[in-house]
């Protein structure tokens, strides 16, 4: 073979070599890049969620708003009456509201409040308010409403000061067996149910996370039953079930729990914790013989 054949010989090798190379080199390349090649960012991220207390409960709280509710200092304890005497009240919570001089027809079915007498026939256990402990005194009150720091004895800078004056407590003495007292009852003397809810399933904000971020503002702001001075309060009637009332007092529970209060009359005996400050004020109970 003539030295000229062989070197056009070596060159088309060559020329393939090349050409392989490339194309091998071209495919690790675009391999790398895939590999490489960061991910798409992710633009759509999930809403945090508005966990909200069910109505019902703020139908509660707004019903012991108006009828007063459990008082902020009080005794606690545990007894067995029986009842004296029963009077049944109705109250319009429009009225409560209204700057009007006179009545107008109610815009809901009033809310009911029952008081009477009941004569203490046991004490299972009594805790002055002298003598509670400072988490029951600073636990939120049956309305809804935290207590005050100054009655929880806190200065401005956010602790206890042993030197704040103590909140002026009731003059009354100590509750005694045998004792015959005006009572509240806070669930009505009538027949009831008492529920306890589950937590609702929480709902997508409809403006994003900033109204999601303040949902613990609005659940407190149910709970207080606020509002601005250009709004009126707008009040919902008690739920019923037949001839029951209904009260929601908690929630949070796994599923929905309740107890029946079949009513009571003169003559009831019962059983109930209580709180007392002069008067008694009563919410669940137990009938016994």
């Amino acid at each position: 073979m003539k030295p000229k054949s062989k070197v056009w010989m070596y060159g088309v090798v060559l020329a393939c070599v090349i050409v392989i190379v490339a194309i091998l080199s071209l495919g690790c390349l675009q391999k790398e890049s895939e590999v490489t090649m960061p991910p798409t960012p992710v633009t759509d991220k999930e809403e945090p969620a508005m966990v909200m207390i069910p109505e019902e409960l703020v139908i509660y709280y707004d019903y012991l708003g108006v009828i007063g509710g459990k008082p902020r200092i009080s005794d606690i304890g545990t007894i067995e009456a029986t009842i004296i005497s029963i009077t049944k009240n109705e109250v319009c919570p429009d009225e409560i509201e209204s700057v009007a001089p006179e009545p107008t027809d109610c815009s809901i079915e009033p809310y009911p409040k029952d008081t009477g007498i009941v004569r203490i026939d046991k004490i299972i256990n009594y805790t002055p308010y002298s003598e509670q402990p400072v988490e029951h005194l600073e636990q939120s009150s049956p309305s809804g409403e935290e207590p005050s720091e100054t009655a929880l004895g806190y200065n401005g800078n956010g602790y206890r000061g042993e030197d704040l004056p103590k909140p002026k407590l009731p003059e009354y003495e100590p509750l005694q067996e045998g004792q015959e007292v005006s009572t509240h009852f806070l669930l009505t003397a009538g027949p009831a149910k008492v529920r306890y809810a589950p937590i609702p399933e929480p709902q997508p904000s409809p403006h994003g996370p900033m109204e999601s971020a303040q949902s613990k503002d609005i659940i407190s702001e149910q709970n207080r039953s606020h509002k601005s001075e250009s709004e009126e309060k707008i009040f919902k009637p008690i739920p019923k079930d037949g001839n029951y009332y209904v009260f929601t007092t908690k929630y949070g529970f796994p599923e929905t729990i309740e107890k029946i209060l079949p009513g009571l009359q003169v003559g009831s005996k019962f059983r109930a914790e209580i709180w007392y400050d002069g008067s008694l004020y009563i919410e669940e109970y137990e009938v016994v013989t």
